[in-house]
């Protein structure tokens, strides 16, 4: 049995937003992989060829909120794997209810050198219980506006 999908339209369309402002400053065209595709985006050049990959993150809370930003481990190493396996690098685009669009480029080497917890939304939140799982955080410090990477 398959899991839920907790994208709703509003994140979808936030998602699009940040993803038209990454093509707008990098002057690169991304495209939407199929929905249970295991990251979000892919970006590409004129002639279709990928040029790397995109994992979008929205958050509804301010920057400064927490010290870092966390996600699925089991993602953050698929992106790894993505990156390392194509020679092609591989971001996460986080846009915070209070920031311009940021960017992280992910590195191999952070499963080594970041915390590693247990963590997701309580199952009070959503009622999964597969949704704690263990993740990687990354310094928020670490993300770069968009326009400045």
């Amino acid at each position: 049995m398959s899991r839920p999908a907790y994208e709703s339209e509003d994140d979808l369309k936030r998602e699009q937003q940040a993803i038209e402002a990454v093509e707008a400053i990098w002057g690169v065209q991304c495209r939407k992989t199929p929905r249970y595709y295991e990251i979000d985006y892919c970006i590409v050049n004129t002639a279709g060829d990928v040029q790397g990959w995109i994992e979008v993150r929205c958050k509804n809370f301010r920057k400064d909120q927490h010290k870092t930003f966390y996600t699925s481990l089991k993602k953050y190493i698929t992106l790894c794997r993505f990156s390392q396996t194509t020679g092609l690098p591989a971001f996460i685009l986080c846009k915070w209810e209070d920031s311009p669009v940021c960017v992280y480029k992910v590195d191999t080497d952070d499963v080594k050198r970041c915390r590693i917890s247990i963590g997701g939304r309580t199952v009070n939140l959503r009622g999964d219980d597969q949704d704690i799982e263990p993740v990687i955080h990354l310094s928020i410090e670490s993300f770069v506006n968009l326009d400045h990477f």
